[in-house]
């Protein structure tokens, strides 16, 4: 079994040689702000960046990447966090999903 930051070591290198340097830049950007405005309690605009992750990831990598995959997950969680239990609900069962399949 790989280790988790082994594995997204291989994940950004891939992606690298997958994507052109914007694109490669973008889905990392949008993912980012997402976590660091989540960091610092700013949620609804947490909340507006990991949409934009999901999009722009959904777009670029599709629906069975990890890293889509990851958004996800972060996303469910925030909205775990705001007590908006079934939206989270339904990520996280979208999640689960696309766990099943690795």
């Amino acid at each position: 079994m790989i280790k988790p930051l082994k594995l997204i070591l291989l994940q950004k290198n891939w992606l690298r040689k997958t994507l052109d340097e914007n694109q490669f830049h973008m889905v990392m950007l949008c993912h980012n702000k997402g976590r660091i405005l989540n960091s610092k309690g700013d949620y609804l605009e947490a909340e507006s960046a990991y949409l934009e992750a999901k999009s722009v990831r959904e777009v670029v990598l599709g629906k069975e990447h990890p890293d889509y995959l990851g958004t996800l997950i972060n996303l469910a969680t925030l909205y775990n966090k705001l007590t908006r239990f079934d939206d989270a609900e339904a990520l996280f069962i979208i999640s689960n999903q696309i766990l099943k399949k690795y």
